[in-house]
């Protein structure tokens, strides 16, 4: 065992163990509630361990600002080590090699940890579909290491890239979604910039969608807005693209049609993170997430927990939860208070379980952001952006992350007013539309 912190923990009577097992969104959330709701009960007879294979935990949002260069990582990560001293729990750096939630035990390399309640909370993988992808073209952006990359292929561009015989594109986005709609936006405004400041050609981006239209989860209202602005920005999207596979830089799609690509973005599905498990009887739904219960237990085996991206519970309307960053935010909230409730009388209370409350989200898009408000409510222009960038400064893990963020933010619509930059190039009048 390595990269622990010291327990704050100490107590005659004997510990309730809790192991976490991944640390994204709903992990972070559900530590820093348990600090929160153990703090308020006034108990100290309670071990809570973090295993993750990362050092760090990512603001995934803002990965394609730090892709353009806009942030920095300092602004969009933080340390686990250093937030696990400030929210009390101990760390551990390692990959587990499996799981066995009916006997209470997480087996680390040569290591068995033994465990009284498991919170699974390790996320989603790409999900290809099956397709058969060769060469070292394809980049997610998941990760810092993936947002360098592409970064530093955008920089190349202004050396590499010459006016081509053909049509080749510098950026292919594939997947239309919200992360890969941020991608394409942020990545045609770095490539007008470089156009702006050097010589050399740069290429254009194109984003690839199977389905009808971008943001297909989304109110069709929001995939028109979005879409006038990316093609104002000279992004080529079309949709009803389906993709057969990808060679190189070589994308050929079922059509025929065959696209070239120097840097290509995968955002067109993920996968939960559910190998680990070897315990039997654990009912998954076709997607491979785990069926959980209105307190977000696992069905059929006790003190055995998941949330995020890999847990599947269905909302009072009936509809699957989706996969994004505020459902995980708050089952890890809700599961904290449930488990702080029921440790003391050793078993759960009786009481209401979790509900999703749809606050809204929004969709950065460059100099542009949506707003999507419940029921169907889409605030785009100024008022956009400033509730996506409060959002984001609230959301951000640490208060150092808060005020890099801040400062970082500023210094580049500084840089936009000294260029002259300062209206938002979509012909998209700021408003409020309702369908």
């Amino acid at each position: 065992m390595h990269g622990h912190t010291r327990s704050v923990y100490s107590s005659t009577r004997p510990l309730t163990r809790i192991v976490v097992v991944g640390f994204g969104f709903g992990g972070f959330s559900f530590c820093r509630e348990m600090r929160r709701s153990l703090g308020r009960a006034g108990m100290r007879d309670v071990d809570l361990l973090v295993i993750s294979d990362q050092r760090y935990i990512t603001f995934t949002p803002l990965l394609p600002e730090l892709a353009v260069s806009r942030l920095s990582a300092a602004s969009v990560s933080a340390d686990i080590e250093s937030l696990a001293q400030k929210l009390g729990f101990r760390f551990m750096l390692g990959k587990v090699d499996s799981i066995d939630m009916r006997a209470g035990k997480v087996f680390v390399k040569d290591e068995e940890i033994e465990f009284d309640i498991i919170v699974l909370s390790t996320g989603s993988s790409d999900n290809f579909h099956g397709m058969s992808i060769s060469g070292k073209k394809v980049v997610s952006l998941r990760d810092i290491e993936d947002a360098y990359v592409i970064a530093e292929k955008l920089l190349g561009s202004q050396i590499t890239w010459e006016m081509p015989d053909e049509p080749r594109y510098q950026v292919a986005v594939i997947g239309g979604g919200q992360t890969g709609v941020e991608a394409a936006s942020f990545l045609a405004e770095k490539l007008k910039e470089i156009r702006q400041t050097t010589s050399m050609y740069s290429g254009g981006v194109i984003l690839l969608e199977a389905s009808s239209r971008i943001l297909s989860r989304e109110p069709e209202v929001a995939s028109e807005i979005s879409e006038r602005i990316l093609r104002r920005r000279g992004v080529d999207c079309r949709t009803n693209m389906n993709i057969k596979n990808i060679e190189g830089s070589k994308i050929h799609l079922s059509s025929g049609e065959t696209l070239d690509a120097d840097t290509i973005i995968w955002a067109a599905g993920i996968r939960p993170n559910t190998s680990l498990l070897v315990t039997p009887g654990v009912i998954q739904t076709e997607k491979g997430r785990i069926v959980v219960d209105a307190h977000l237990e696992i069905q059929g085996i006790k003190n055995a927990y998941a949330i995020g991206d890999i847990a599947s519970l269905k909302d009072w309307d009936g509809k699957t939860l989706p996969e994004n960053a505020s459902v995980a935010v708050q089952e890890g909230r809700f599961l904290a208070m449930h488990i702080a409730n029921s440790i003391p009388e050793g078993k759960h209370r009786k009481e209401t379980g979790f509900r999703y409350r749809d606050f809204g989200h929004v969709i950065p898009l460059g100099h542009d952001s949506l707003f999507i408000g419940p029921k169907n409510l889409v605030l785009t222009g100024f008022p956009g952006r400033v509730i996506a960038w409060f959002i984001h400064y609230v959301e951000l893990f640490t208060n150092n992350n808060r005020i890099r963020f801040l400062c970082e933010s500023l210094a580049f619509l500084g840089r936009k007013e000294n260029e002259g930059q300062s209206g938002d190039g979509s012909g998209i009048p700021p408003g409020i539309t309702a369908h």
